[in-house]
Parts: C-alpha cells; structure tokens; sequence
C-alpha cells in the first residue's frame, strides 16, 4: 500500500463521512419538522405535544428550531459555536418546559464537536454546553433540579464521547497505514540497495578478470615482440 492508495482512501473516506453527515442533518431537520407539526396541525399523526406553547410562543419556538436546524449546517465548520448554540437554545426551550423540539439538534452538535475538533476545544466547548444544557434542564423540573441536571448533562455527553471515539479510531487506523508505508518503504530501499551492492560487486569482478585477461595479453605481446626481434626466422615463419 502505498502514500497514493492512502491518500485515495483517506478521499473515499472523507466523501463516505460527508454523505452520512448530510444524512444526518436531513434527519434532524425532518424531526424538527414533524415535532412542530405535531404541535401545530390539528390531528396529526402522534398528537398534539401537550408542552407545546402556542400563539406566540410557538412562533418563537418554530424560530428556534430553524436556528438550531440552520446552526447545524456549521457544526463540521465551527463545531464549538454550533454545539453552544444549539445547547442554549435546548436550555432555554427545556427551561419552558418544551426541551423536547430541540434535543435532536443539540445531540447532533454535541456528536459533532466530539468528532471534528481537538480535545482541548471539546473540554472548553463540552463544558460550556452541557452546564447549559444541565441548568435549563434543572429551572424546568422544580423540585428536581439536581437530578434532571445530572440525567441531562449525562444525556448529551454520550454524542460526544461517540464522536471522540470515531475521531480517535480513524486517527489511529491512519497512523498504522502510514507505520506499513514507512516500514514497506524502508524494506524497498534495502532491497536497492543491497541490489546496487550486487551489482557493483560484479562490474568490479567483471573489471578485474578483464583487466587481467588484458595484462596477460600485453605481456604475451611483449614477449612475442622480443622473440620476433631476436629470431628472424621466427619472425618470417609467422609472416608467412
């Protein structure tokens, strides 16, 4: 495998990660959708939501779950101001009483921030959105407080550490792919090497038995010279 097959790879993964999240966002804004519609249209599958606020509160409500729908589509941008943002707004609906519309969104930026930002980034945020979460939750059970704090801020930690998880799980996967390119990539150049030293090995054997055939040749006409020189005959005979 090498840094090429990993790079498409890590392409195919990215795009894969890109249509799960968009299915994600579809799902969501189609809950806020049937949520408010339960709440407002007469006889609609699952009845009326009995903390459904009306007249004008509802019209406040159906402009907090467009902007809770609409913050999402930046969570994989700005993780951290998507993930606050929905969580105060969870906190203030569930404060009145209407948590309900708007806990989907929050869950959603809540597993967004665990997945596309730093650990550092996810403590600051995290923190920040489930106190919230956790105070809107506890002002709207009177006589409770405490425990649907605990039981919310536990809730909406569970996205994040899913989100952590896969984060943690990819970066590791790709860091044992690059681990096998570099060890494979070591291996090739050993292997090269050892090659070059083969044959470096040879053209030197190779220059050698030539130079030596070579010396011999010049000696024996040396030799041969002398031995014209000093014998006519010799020198005839060869002459022909």
């Amino acid at each position: 495998m090498g840094i090429m097959e990993i790079g498409g790879r890590e392409e195919r993964v990215r795009a894969r990660s890109g249509w799960t999240w968009r299915l994600v966002l579809m799902l969501s804004a189609t809950y806020e959708m049937l949520a408010l519609a339960s709440a407002i249209i007469p006889g609609f599958p699952g009845g009326a939501a009995s903390s459904a606020p009306s007249g004008a509160g509802m019209a406040a409500l159906a402009l907090a779950c467009a902007l809770a729908t609409a913050t999402l589509l930046m969570a994989r941008r700005a993780p951290c101001a998507a993930s606050i943002s929905c969580c105060a707004l969870y906190a203030v609906a569930t404060a009145l009483g209407c948590g309900g519309f708007l806990g989907v969104p929050a869950l959603v930026s809540l597993y967004a921030l665990g997945r596309w930002t730093s650990f550092a980034r996810v403590a600051a945020a995290g923190a920040v959105s489930l106190a919230a979460a956790a105070t809107g939750s506890a002002l709207g059970a009177p006589g409770f407080e405490l425990t649907e704090a605990l039981t919310s801020a536990l809730t909406l930690a569970m996205p994040i550490a899913l989100g952590m998880a896969l984060s943690a799980r990819e970066e590791s996967a790709r860091a044992r792919e690059l681990e096998f390119v570099e060890r494979t990539r070591s291996k090739m150049l050993e292997a090269q090497r050892d090659d070059a030293e083969s044959r470096a090995r040879v053209a030197t054997e190779l220059h050698d038995s030539v130079g030596h055939g070579l010396t011999v040749i010049i000696a024996l006409s040396e030799g041969l010279k002398g031995v014209l020189a000093r014998d006519p005959e010799v020198s005839e005979a060869l002459l022909g």
